[in-house]
């Protein structure tokens, strides 16, 4: 999110998917947070969990190459909108403080959807075996009336 939209707050992991070479990369995290103080969890591989099998090719893009794209070397990928808020409703957490909450209003203004029913026909496009819990839907039915709350109570 901090790609797509300059949100500038603290974050304490980055999310990655890591496909090849996984031992050389954990050792170079693990070497990098050590140099840093940002202990061996900084690089966040649990949101392959979120990836839907349902995801289109133009779903996520090739933000950079490091050090350039005919080398080997770190591709940066990043999802865009309607992706990333349907990855941020499956892992919604309930009670957990507003964090996510604030991520999933972002997106949903983002990408336009301003209706409970809108968000989750969304979900259900890249979750379609997934149904979202209970709990899940009275946070996302809480999110569409903050998103259609008028300006002077929102």
């Amino acid at each position: 999110m901090i790609l797509h939209f300059g949100i500038n707050r603290v974050t304490h992991d980055v999310d990655a998917v890591i496909e090849t070479e996984h031992g050389p990369v954990q050792q170079a995290v693990r070497e990098i947070g050590r140099i840093h103080g940002w202990g061996e969890s900084w690089l966040n591989e649990s949101v392959s969990v979120y990836l839907a099998q349902a995801a289109r090719l133009d779903d996520i893009s090739l933000f950079r190459s490091y050090p350039t794209e005919g080398m080997i070397g770190l591709r940066v990928f990043v999802a865009n909108p309607r992706y990333m808020l349907a990855m941020k409703l499956a892992a919604l957490r309930t009670g957990t403080g507003q964090r996510d909450k604030d991520d999933v209003l972002v997106l949903a203004r983002a990408t336009s959807l301003t209706t409970a029913e809108q968000l989750i026909a969304l979900h259900k496009t890249y979750y379609p075996s997934d149904p979202l819990d209970a709990r899940k839907l009275v946070i996302i039915g809480e999110i569409a009336e903050l998103l259609n709350a008028s300006p002077d109570t929102a």
